[in-house]
């Protein structure tokens, strides 16, 4: 087999699949045994008697064929199926225990020190310690590791998902496609409050990402791996898979013929895809998962493409990174004609939205877009709805649904609203490409330790999609930009999170926050922490308006070189050791002129473990931007321990 193949901008891999109320499409779910009850010690002396269940994911080779290409990579599969693409989907609920056997079946002669793998579930709300989700964890080949997730009782739903989490391995083999979806199926808890109006909404899971291919050719810019020269330089270039490949003697990545495209996704395994959604005029609750290795700020839209009465769709966003809103149902836009936004995707990002598009006779269709690319194509019937002794006129023909009633939803203790609460330390947190706050990663000793109700400020997210593993945490300060209106609001919770890159702002590569980000040579315009370019503060000093708001290009660049300040909220503490040790330029030890965007968020966690924070550009996590902390925890929970917990606070 030829092991390249020439021309390949990029493959990210779109999935489209429904869950158990609507079968078409529906991804093979992972087929948990019932193992009976197990009894689970809590933080105290006592113990929970718990449901328990078992299973089985295997990590292996996967041969997929796209319009006559061939791909051979490794992927999930579980039982005698073949690895799948995705992963068969992992549904979890509330106050049990799951026993998730994985199973490296990497075999010669295509084994390698790339195919030790392991599992990391992400944004799940669980311990990050061994046997939970513990990403310091390997499985070489040949071998298998029992993970014991112990879902608390008061565990939120939501829609998350899971991916390998070897260092220096995670970009590759995400790269190849392995990833797969998790859901906590929904709490009664959280149900509590919600109106009697709530429409029953069929439900659709739809993955973005997963294989991110490149060839040789198209590896991005050289001058930044010419900086760094060596396998640091494919992974801060975003380099191709087969150059990854070759750094360490990657045997398992193969390929034949020629792709459809320079650049595609691919939906269900499928080139641009026609997937039927239902009924027209009807509300339908995507989960939509973007497992992508490199996304920062991408945006995604739908938009009419065919039929009689085809317009433009209603999208109301329900919950973001597996928690719904403090207040939901949350209207995206706005739209242009017959388009509207749906989706506005880092690396990580998950989310339910609420969708509804019109037809009045027949079948219309709608494309979904990454900018002017189709993903897939959605398509709706034209039906009546029928009730006693009649039919309902206008439903699914041509009337719009009746709007989604608002909804506060009910809370567990560890997404209560934390923006008025007193916060037990603080911490700063700059991302750049290769470490955070200038150190690379290193498992042997905590960078910080911290208590419950804790601040955190990320700096650099607008060029380094921050992910926190155990917990949410919920935006206080510094509002992301650059998103369709209605995406980002204060209070929101989030465990991956990005904002806007430097273009999309007002001014010429600005930095700052929320309301009003600076210019290159001016103030900020009125938000919190909008500096402009030697406006954002003082050169000579930090080069920063405030810790909500970066400064801007020149503020940051001086202020970091000058005195090694925050420099637009990413170059504290390195000045001219980022520029010397890095080679980096302005790009600086977070990110530098580029990456001065910060975000102010808190979090709580009742475990007692190690907490991962990462840059969610998985080769810069490779390369480096990734750091360990560890939760003291109030409830003192190991992971072998149970959240009993089942208090739920409801709006009042």
């Amino acid at each position: 087999m030829a092991h390249r193949v020439a021309q390949v901008g990029q493959l990210l891999v779109l999935f489209l699949a429904y869950t158990a109320r609507s079968q078409a499409f529906s991804p093979i779910e992972l087929e948990w045994e019932d193992a009976g009850r197990v009894d689970v010690p809590t933080s105290g002396a006592d113990t929970i008697s718990v449901p328990l269940f078992k299973g089985t994911l295997s990590y292996r080779p996967a041969t997929v064929a796209i319009d006559g290409w061939i791909v051979n990579t490794m992927t999930y599969g579980f039982g005698k199926s073949l690895a799948l693409l995705p992963g068969p989907t992992l549904r979890l609920r509330a106050c049990a225990q799951y026993r998730l056997r994985l199973v490296n079946e990497a075999a010669e002669p295509w084994t390698d020190v790339s195919t030790t793998t392991n599992l990391h579930i992400h944004g799940v709300h669980v311990n990050g310690d061994a046997p939970a989700d513990d990403v310091t964890v390997s499985v070489a080949a040949g071998q298998s590791y029992t993970y014991i997730y112990n879902i608390p009782c008061d565990h939120a739903g939501g829609t998350f998902f899971y991916h390998p989490h070897v260092h220096m391995q995670t970009a590759l083999q995400v790269a190849g496609g392995a990833v797969g979806t998790v859901i906590v199926d929904d709490h009664p808890g959280e149900a509590a409050s919600r109106p009697a109006a709530w429409p029953d909404m069929g439900e659709h899971v739809l993955v973005r990402g997963g294989v991110l291919l490149r060839v040789d050719a198209a590896s991005s810019p050289g001058s930044m791996a010419a900086m760094m020269g060596g396998r640091m330089g494919d992974l801060m270039g975003g380099a191709s898979l087969p150059k990854l490949c070759d750094n360490v003697g990657c045997k398992w990545f193969s390929s034949l013929g020629s792709p459809p495209a320079p650049s595609f996704y691919l939906a269900n395994g499928r080139y641009k895809p026609t997937l039927p959604l239902g009924a027209a005029n009807t509300w339908h609750r995507l989960r939509l998962v973007h497992a992508s290795l490199d996304s920062i700020a991408s945006p995604f839209k739908i938009t009419a493409a065919s039929g009689q009465g085809a317009g433009a769709c209603s999208v109301s966003l329900l919950a973001k990174d597996g928690v719904l809103l403090p207040s939901t149902p949350r209207p995206l836009g706005p739209g242009t004609g017959t388009t509207t936004p749906l989706l506005f995707a880092n690396a990580a990002t998950r989310a339910d939205v609420a969708l509804s598009c019109p037809c009045t006779a027949g079948t219309c269709t709608y494309n979904v877009m990454h900018h002017d690319a189709v993903v897939a194509t959605l398509a709706v019937t034209a039906t009546s709805a029928p009730v006693a002794g009649g039919v309902r006129v206008g439903v699914g023909v041509g009337a719009p649904p009746p709007p989604l009633p608002a909804w506060r939803p009910c809370r567990p203790w560890y997404l209560r609203d934390l923006r008025h609460e007193t916060v037990g330390g603080t911490f700063a947190a700059h991302v750049g490409p290769t470490g955070i706050n200038g150190v690379s990663f290193s498992a042997h000793a905590p960078v910080y330790t911290f208590e419950p109700r804790s601040e955190w400020t990320l700096r650099g997210i607008d060029m380094h999609p921050v992910h926190l593993h155990a917990t949410p945490f919920q935006i206080v300060g510094g509002v992301p930009v650059g998103a369709p209106a209605g995406w980002f609001e204060l209070g929101d919770w989030h465990d991956t999170v990005t904002s806007g890159g430097m273009m999309e702002r007002s001014g010429v590569m600005a930095g700052g926050a929320a309301a009003g980000a600076g210019g290159m040579m001016g103030p900020g315009a009125g938000g919190p922490g909008g500096g402009g370019a030697g406006g954002g503060g003082n050169p000579n000093a930090n080069g920063n308006a405030n810790r909500n708001g970066g400064g801007g290009m020149m503020g940051g660049m001086m202020g970091g070189m000058l005195r090694g300040g925050n420099g637009g909220g990413a170059w504290q503490g390195m000045g001219r050791r980022a520029l010397q040790q890095m080679g980096m330029g302005m790009m600086g030890g977070g990110g530098g002129m580029m990456s001065g965007f910060s975000t102010v968020v808190r979090f709580r966690t009742e475990f007692a473990c190690k907490v991962m924070l990462h840059c969610h550009i998985l080769t810069h996590e490779d390369a480096g931007s990734m750091a360990l902390t560890r939760s003291l925890g109030p409830g003192g929970i190991g992971p072998h321990m149970m959240n009993p917990a089942t208090d739920f606070a409801c709006p009042t």
